[in-house]
């Protein structure tokens, strides 16, 4: 699983901004979270403290 796929799993992004990051991934050669980003659906410190959170839960 990516992690925009545990963004959308947890709650913090819509199945919709997920599908749209998809889309735009398709033409981009941005990763989704970039997209995301890029398009507010998140901010790179939400990025970075889901990500610690998920490595602290497996540790």
């Amino acid at each position: 699983m990516n992690i925009g796929e545990l963004l959308l799993e947890s709650g913090l992004i819509s199945k919709k901004d997920f599908d749209n990051a998809i889309k735009q991934q398709e033409v981009s050669s941005k990763t989704i979270e970039e997209l995301l980003i890029d398009s507010r659906v998140i901010t790179y410190d939400m990025l970075i403290k889901y990500i610690e959170m998920e490595i602290l839960k497996h540790n």
